[in-house]
Formats: structure tokens, C-alpha cells, sequence
């Protein structure tokens, strides 16, 4: 293939992908809107038989993001074992949880921050029932919402009232 048709095939692709991950993100968000309850789910799972599995690591961290609690996004492909990702907030250990889900998938695999899961999509509400029960007591003590770091040079000196004289 001569290098500037192997170029605009790449730039199609490329195209393609952000295509889908926009829409895939879109359908998603819609999904996890309709059914979010931000004072009873302390984790959100959602999937759905067509949402393509190249882009549900990507979506569940927008879906982080925007609602800051443990997240998976699960995807079928039209195939009998859904696959999706997960991702986490600080203090929640995926892994873990998982751990006590096991007897729900059909494998799963990750760290405390980010995971992978195989799921019949009949276990699928049970997935999310079960790891709402183990997120609740967790999250509900220490709150749900982001914390957000802020770095400064210099010192504080003069910038913040009852501060004049720390450096």
C-alpha cells in the first residue's frame, strides 16, 4: 500500500473511532441519567447488548468523571458474555469488590483504580445490586463527592485571610 493511501485510511479509522466513542458516550450517559439516583447508588453499572466494547474504558472514565462513583460500562457486541471496565475513585478498591462478586462473572481481573469483568448480561442487575451493597458503607461514610487538590508556590502569605504571616 503506497504511503499516502496507508495515510488516509488511518485518518478514516481514527475518524471512525471518535465517532463512535462520541456516540457511545452520548447513549451511555443518557443511560446512566434516566436510572441515577445520586442518594442510592453509591456504584453505577450499565450495559447494553450493542455498545462496542473498544470504547467502554474510555466511557466509564467520562462517566467518572461526570459522577464520581465507581463505574462499569459493559458492552455485548451482540455475543453471549458481555465484557466491560471499570474505573474508581480514591478509596474504593475495585479489585476487591470484584472479589465478592466473583460468584456473578464469568472472570474479572484489575487493581484498586481500574478492572475488567466478563458477565452473562442475565447477571447484570445483580451485578449492580451487589456492588452497590458493597460500595454503600463505604462511600456513604466518607461522602461521595470529588476532592480536588490544589497546588500552590510560594506559600500562602498574604493571598488568604487569618495566612499574612505563614510562608
Amino acid at each position: 500500500m503506497k504511503p499516502c493511501r496507508w495515510r488516509k485510511t488511518l485518518m478514516v479509522t481514527i475518524a471512525s473511532a471518535r465517532r463512535l466513542n462520541a456516540v457511545s458516550r452520548k447513549q451511555v450517559i443518557g443511560a446512566v441519567r434516566a436510572r441515577f439516583n445520586p442518594e442510592t447508588d453509591f456504584a453505577i453499572v450499565e450495559g447494553q447488548l450493542f455498545w462496542h466494547i473498544g470504547v467502554v474504558g474510555i466511557v466509564a472514565s467520562r462517566v467518572l468523571q461526570q459522577f464520581y462513583r465507581p463505574t462499569f460500562i459493559i458492552g455485548g457486541e451482540g455475543s453471549d458474555n458481555w465484557r466491560g471496565s471499570g474505573r474508581s475513585i480514591a478509596g474504593f478498591d475495585l479489585a476487591a469488590a470484584l472479589r465478592e462478586c466473583s460468584d456473578l462473572l464469568v472472570k474479572h481481573g484489575g487493581h484498586a483504580m481500574a478492572a475488567g469483568v466478563t458477565i452473562h448480561p442475565e447477571n447484570l442487575d445483580a451485578f449492580r445490586t451487589r456492588l452497590n451493597e458493597i460500595a454503600r458503607p463505604q462511600l456513604k461514610i466518607r461522602g461521595s463527592s470529588a476532592a480536588v487538590k490544589i497546588g500552590c508556590r510560594g506559600g500562602v502569605k498574604g493571598h488568604l485571610p487569618g495566612h499574612a504571616d505563614r510562608t
